[in-house]
């Protein structure tokens, strides 16, 4: 199937890259029910803090990574993820890369990651894609013992006693 013409299969698969790698990573990540909210996945970085995450596949065009910033309900025009999700999950079709942009950064409907310098060597208000990498995100956002955590969660027996309520902590 061509991924160019088929929108829901490309969003999907991003979708589940980002899943992948997220929970690789040690999150414990959470999957809404319906196509319909404002988001597509949610994590949890440390005990009871959720990060609401828009996931949306990015494109690769003239040294930087484009992604579409603003949603559509099909039909009442777009709208703004603003105080709908907390960050953009960007998956990179052609390299399988994932990146992470807090929903506050994104001022127009498209947002670029420059993933080569300018060939103006512009550098004010560029945004480098290493800046955003998921790795690096995970890194400053979910301290290890929590990434041990959610690793121990996910590879427990299947119903095993969830280790926070075993040793008593809330």
């Amino acid at each position: 199937m061509d991924l160019r013409l088929d929108t829901r299969l490309r969003g999907d698969i991003a979708e589940a890259a980002v899943l992948h790698a997220l929970t690789a990573a040690g999150l414990l990540v959470l999957v809404p029910f319906g196509r319909f909210g404002p988001y597509d996945l949610v994590a949890e970085l440390t005990p009871g803090d959720f990060v609401r995450i828009q996931v949306k596949s990015g494109r690769m065009r003239g040294g930087c990574i484009e992604f579409n910033c603003r949603g559509t309900d099909h039909g009442g025009g777009s709208a703004c993820y603003a105080g709908r999700a907390d960050v953009f999950a960007v998956h990179v079709h052609s390299t399988g890369e994932q990146f992470i942009v807090p929903v506050a950064q994104a001022r127009a409907s498209k947002m670029y990651l420059r993933t080569v310098p300018a060939a103006n060597r512009q550098v004010r208000g560029v945004r480098y894609a290493d800046e955003y990498r998921l790795s690096r995100w995970v890194a400053q956002h979910a301290p290890v013992e929590d990434k041990v955590l959610a690793r121990q969660r996910a590879t427990a027996p299947r119903g095993q006693i969830h280790p926070r309520v075993s040793d008593g902590q809330p």
